[in-house]
């Protein structure tokens, strides 16, 4: 596949993905309030597949072209990390894991590739009253390379923010979800992780820390 043809298919699956993110937003009203009248027939809706999921899985195996293709990548990453586990299970009636595609691979490009992706990085930790465990795992998985970098901060005061209200609006409850003791655990980790060195002074962190 060339650049041209890859960059092709990345856009025509973010199109498909942006309709289906709109879908389930309708059709988990329905779920959440049986009284709610759809705007169109069900059969109408698009729902995620196995065939989506591997069409995500193989655009999203190779980062050797991550330069070439990095808006359309990055695109494609946040409209992933976009859908939420219940309202998949909720809608589909399945566990359709597409967001741990995506985590997988901007693990795999933060490690790689200079400079992060910090637009994309805070769009998936800052977006919302909700962070999902794909996202905390790839804090952890990521940490070394995040706390170096000037985005550090805010998320480290996003997560505390989770801390101190003890947890998180699940999507279509009213109200804060508490915490289970082992998830409260992982963030306050996560916090003390991403935490820079402070007896370190900006005159020793590199170019790429600052």
């Amino acid at each position: 596949m060339t650049t041209d043809e890859k960059k092709k298919a990345i856009n025509n699956l973010a199109s498909i993905l942006v309709k289906i993110l709109a879908d389930y937003e309708e059709l988990f009203k329905k779920i959440k309030d049986p009284k709610y009248q759809l705007a169109k027939p069900r059969y109408e809706y698009s729902e995620l597949s196995e065939k989506i999921l591997e069409e995500t899985q193989q655009l999203l195996n190779d980062i050797s072209d991550f330069t070439q293709l990095r808006e359309a990548y990055n695109r494609l990453i946040i409209l992933c990390f976009s859908f939420n586990t219940e309202v998949i299970k909720a809608v589909s009636g399945r566990d359709f894991q597409i967001k741990p595609i995506a985590g997988n691979f901007l693990t795999r490009i933060t490690r790689e590739y200079a400079p992060i992706e910090c637009g994309t990085i805070l769009y998936i930790t800052l977006n919302g009253s909700y962070i999902g465990n794909t996202t905390l795992q790839f804090l952890d998985d990521c940490a070394e390379q995040i706390k170096k970098s000037v985005i550090h901060g805010l998320i480290v005061s996003k997560l505390k923010e989770f801390l101190n209200q003890g947890g998180m609006t699940q999507p279509g409850e009213e109200g804060i979800t508490p915490f289970r003791e082992d998830k409260k655990k992982q963030i306050e980790a996560l916090v003390k992780k991403l935490t820079p060195d402070p007896t370190r002074t900006l005159e020793e962190l590199d170019e790429t820390e600052i």
